[in-house]
């Protein structure tokens, strides 16, 4: 290669400089060229398959592929695919028009995927469009039903089917479209002069005393510009979603694995890991609390020393609910079947396929501007000022759209930490969290034990429930508080219950901080509730169906913390099973092999139907005519791809 590399991206030609060589072409794609429709979820292992790109006609992974290897190539990017002569491509066509993709953060990979096949041959079968799509990883709603959008596009590449989509189509889903075909921007594809790199040092060890944190030798290092700890804080090193417990950077004791250090900021990203590597820590181990259960042992350590004023006999307990209706002891009395059992469900990681990026900027008027996809700007705000020592009108969060959240970007990440390094360094700081980062430190959905008791008359009638909840809220509270409270209120799933007794604790231990998760604390006793009504159905060989129609919670009925279902709140738990069981008996079973076996289950759920609090749902939006005669929304919802 006397003359280096040459090849063709998207239709241009480009001859690569000797300083890209060893640039994975994902890097070259999005760093030189500006290509961010090429998105990177898997820290380029590999893995994710985000990041395919067309190379010489064949979906290829770019995080590992070197630009030294890719002399004479032909690439086609996501961005090739954009609106051509007011008309996109049949492919971004039928996944719009099939509602496929959500946050769209893996969209560019899995079009790509499709692409390079329709490109191959237009008549695929099931199988080879399944194992073009298996690849790509997609949180939000997973590609299982694009293969249906690939085959209506194959149609339409051939003549055989006209398409549906109009010039119109086009207009209306302008931001669909930029979403779909790598235009719409995250924060981890914008980019500002002199812009530097954050990155946490973090604790390592899951309960300790911090002994020294040296730094001396790292701010030597070349390339580091600024290393930040507590001394440096200007304001209130504490922050937290509910309850401020957590510290930006700890000078004293680290509750968990992911508690932070310091920050280290620097030119690159290989010099900010020199930097961290470089740094002297030494912290003594503590005893460490493993699991909710150790949690409320006598001789537990006490993780927050505070909360023994509040909970004497159980220190480790951040929040306790209980709640009581009716009679549980005579309702267990009236009981034909009364049934106990305990439960246990882990912990989950949210797995956004967008990992947490943060962007601080320091404005020439003294504002602290962070760009971030958060799913609660405002709160964000209020726990960045404090630790800056500004009011909040000196905070800006600019809200950018979400890779997915599903709740685990309700809590600060890296906002603090790239505002802290703004104002420090006065240029504009990114902190990005890799994979791993993000697994080690991020929120994860509550693990909890819990301990179930039941009664029901033998036609089948729910008389009685005695159930106690554990959730490891983990080292901080995070919305542990809020999520312990809804499975107390869930507890017995969508049932009218007469008698109830619910207690539920959200637990300190030595784990991750656990918060939001789709469905906030319905999903852990709506497991139990399900599981354990179904022992008892069975065992008193009732009909799954008619049971839980006979106890469903309709109008005019209560929950098991009194609220009183009416029209304003809604219902249609028994419109639903009705639905089903229509459903069911003109449904006609497939046949079977010898060695298959066809079984039909069913399980209910309810969430947030009055919250449990007399609160009514509701939702407001402010609209305002602008001179220019736009009119101008203002509303409260992050849109994570649900439209909002």
């Amino acid at each position: 290669m006397e003359n280096g590399v040459n090849l063709v991206i998207n239709e241009k030609k480009i001859q690569l400089a000797p300083e890209y060589m060893d640039w994975p072409l994902v890097r070259f794609l999005r760093e030189e060229l500006l290509l961010t429709g090429t998105k990177q979820a898997c820290d380029s292992k590999g893995t994710c398959g985000l990041c395919k790109v067309i190379i010489d006609g064949r979906a290829r992974i770019s995080c590992v592929r070197k630009m030294s290897t890719l002399d004479g190539a032909v690439i086609e990017t996501i961005e090739n695919l954009a609106v051509k002569d007011g008309m996109p491509h049949p492919l971004i066509q039928t996944v719009i028009q099939d509602g496929i993709f959500q946050c769209g953060f893996c969209a560019s990979g899995a079009i790509l995927s499709a692409k390079a096949l329709l490109d191959e041959k237009l008549n695929p079968t099931d199988k080879e469009i399944e194992r073009a799509l298996s690849g790509v990883l997609c949180r939000c709603a997973g590609l299982n039903r694009m293969n249906q959008s690939v085959k209506r596009a194959a149609a339409i590449l051939r003549g055989d089917q006209e398409s549906t989509w109009t010039q119109e189509d086009t207009a209306n889903e302008y931001m669909t479209l930029e979403k779909i075909t790598g235009k719409l921007i995250y924060t981890d594809d914008l980019s500002f002069p002199n812009m530097l790199i954050g990155k946490a040092l973090r604790a390592g060890v899951p309960h300790g005393k911090v002994l020294k944190v040296n730094t001396n030798k790292a701010e030597r290092l070349p390339g580091i510009v600024k290393i930040l700890t507590s001394k440096d804080i200007p304001g209130e090193n504490i922050y937290g979603l509910v309850t401020k417990d957590q510290k930006v950077f700890c000078d004293d004791i680290v509750r968990y694995v992911g508690d932070v250090l310091a920050l280290v900021i620097g030119e690159t990203e290989e010099q900010v890991q020199a930097g961290i590597e470089a740094i002297d820590v030494e912290i003594a181990p503590l005893p460490v609390v493993a699991t909710a259960l150790d949690a409320i042992k006598e001789d537990a350590p006490v993780l927050h020393p505070r909360l023994k004023e509040v909970y004497p006999d159980m220190p480790n307990v951040l929040k306790h609910f209980h709640i009581r209706k009716g009679d549980p002891g005579k309702g267990f009395a009236e009981a034909d079947l009364i049934f106990e059992q305990s439960y246990h469900v882990p912990f989950v990681e949210h797995a956004y396929m967008e990992t947490e990026t943060s962007i601080g900027l320091l404005e020439s008027d003294g504002t602290v501007k962070v760009y971030v996809g958060s799913q609660g700007p405002v709160e964000d705000r209020e726990q960045v000022a404090p630790v800056l020592g500004v009011a909040e009108e000196r905070v800006q969060i600019a809200h950018m759209y979400l890779g997915g959240g599903f709740g685990g970007k309700e809590d600060i990440a890296g906002q603090i930490h790239a505002a802290l390094g703004a104002v420090a360094t006065g240029r504009p700081v990114k902190v990005h969290w890799s994979r791993q980062e993000s697994i080690t430190a991020s929120v994860k959905r509550h693990a909890a034990d819990l301990y179930y008791k039941m009664g029901m008359t033998k036609d089948g009638r729910l008389v009685a429930a005695d159930i106690k909840v554990y959730g490891d809220t983990g080292a901080y509270a995070s919305a542990g508080e809020t999520v312990l409270f809804r499975m107390m209120a869930f507890a017995c799933g969508p049932y009218e219950v007469p008698n109830v007794e619910v207690n539920t604790y959200a637990v300190h231990t030595n784990n991750n901080p656990a918060g939001a998760f789709r469905g906030y604390g319905g999903t852990q006793v709506a497991f139990a509730s399900e599981v354990h009504l179904q022992h008892m159905i069975d065992t008193l060989e009732l009909d799954p169906i008619e049971t839980r129609l006979q106890n469903a919670l309709d109008y005019g009925k209560a929950t098991i913390t009194g609220d009183v279902l009416t029209e304003d709140v809604g219902a249609g738990m028994v419109q639903c099973l009705q639905a089903v069981k229509e459903e069911l008996a003109k449904t006609k079973m497939p046949e079977l092999d010898e060695h298959e076996k066809l079984g039909v289950g069913i399980a209910c759920a309810y969430k947030n139907v009055g919250l449990g609090i007399n609160v009514p749902d509701r939702s407001s939006a402010q609209v305002s005519l602008e001179k220019d005669g736009k009119f101008l929304v203002r509303h409260g919802a992050s849109d994570m791809g649900q439209g909002s």
